[in-house]
């Protein structure tokens, strides 16, 4: 292979990988993270979340994440949503069944509204 073939890819693997960071809004050093794209839905059940607290006394929305998503999110931990109409900082203090994947579950007092799709990232200064 050619110096200047090899010297392509290189190129066009860099700026790939370049695309597909986002910075994360609000941060003073400019720290740029990958996000995770993830389906949001809404719901509102009374009961007791997995972190303990009752849904029914908790009055700011929260974030159930699935099970495949809790490994980067842990509990208590903060995300921010942002490309969607949930645009925001949450808290996560709920785990989702375990058939979803890579989708979170949005916890607010309101019509339920549809599935979208919100690009997904851990507050710095989180757990």
């Amino acid at each position: 292979m050619s110096c200047i073939m090899k010297l392509l890819i290189v190129l066009s693997a860099f700026f790939n990988a370049e695309l597909c960071l986002v910075p994360v809004l609000g941060l003073s050093q400019g720290v740029i993270k990958i996000p995770d794209t993830i389906k949001v839905y809404t719901y509102n059940l009374n009961g007791t979340t997995a972190s303990g607290l009752k849904t029914n006394k908790e009055k700011k929305p929260f974030l159930a994440l699935s099970r495949d998503l809790i490994k980067k999110y842990p509990l208590h931990s903060k995300v921010f949503l942002y490309r969607c109409s949930w645009q925001g900082e949450y808290n996560v203090l709920d785990i989702m069944g375990p058939m979803h994947k890579n989708s979170a579950d949005i916890f607010y007092k309101g019509k339920r509204k549809n599935v979208e799709e919100c690009l997904c990232v851990l507050k710095q200064n989180s757990r």
